[in-house]
């Protein structure tokens, strides 16, 4: 289908076609087309304009794809760069929530990064951690409070940097630990569903 597409959108930006019908050695009728470009510019924008739609197909692609981890629980990263809010709202949309009972276990933590945020290179992703409702104590969206044996911070975190009041997942070369992050930042959110949810 998609070479079928690419097909048609080539085929818009040529002005002439010449095409003529001979035979091969097996007496098979073969159409051969030569064709000439009103515009080479104009041909090159149709196809990068058609390489960046068929780049926006994959990332929605893989934003419809969930990692079942063994904790019986599905997980994905989203591919929209949004602040905390917006991201937890993402996750609401489609059923889930913000991360909360994989980031809590180390153990699945590395499991879930090792499958979803390593392979696509995510530097930092939003979890459902955060101290807006009172500043120094952290909660879980869940409403379970955050511990240093459930929050895994990144040592000295939390240090509340200029009002850092949202949860993340740093970076492979942080161990994936926990990091508190201004909650205006744009980035991808780690979303968790129940494995039986829709």
């Amino acid at each position: 289908m998609n070479n079928y597409k690419v097909f048609i959108f080539i085929c818009v930006a040529f002005s002439r076609c010449f095409c003529q019908e001979a035979s091969n050695r097996e007496g098979t009728p073969v159409v051969s087309c030569n064709c000439e470009c009103s515009d080479q510019e104009t041909t090159q924008v149709i196809l990068q304009q058609l390489e960046d739609l068929q780049a926006d197909l994959s990332s929605l692609e893989e934003d419809l794809k969930w990692y079942t981890a063994s904790n019986g629980y599905q997980y994905r990263v989203t591919s929209t760069l949004l602040n905390w809010q917006d991201s937890r709202n993402i996750c609401l949309d489609i059923g889930a929530d913000l991360a909360v009972v994989g980031p809590k276990d180390y153990e699945k933590r590395l499991e879930i990064s090792e499958a979803l945020l390593k392979p696509r290179n995510i530097q930092k992703t939003w979890i459902g951690l955060s101290d807006i409702a009172d500043e120094g104590n952290w909660v879980w969206v869940d409403g379970s409070a955050a511990t240093t044996e459930n929050a895994h911070w990144r040592p000295p975190q939390p240090d509340n940097e200029d009002d850092q009041d949202c949860g993340s997942i740093w970076k492979e070369s942080y161990g994936y630990l926990s990091d508190d992050s201004h909650c205006t930042n744009k980035q991808p959110a780690l979303c968790e569903k129940l494995l039986d949810q829709p």
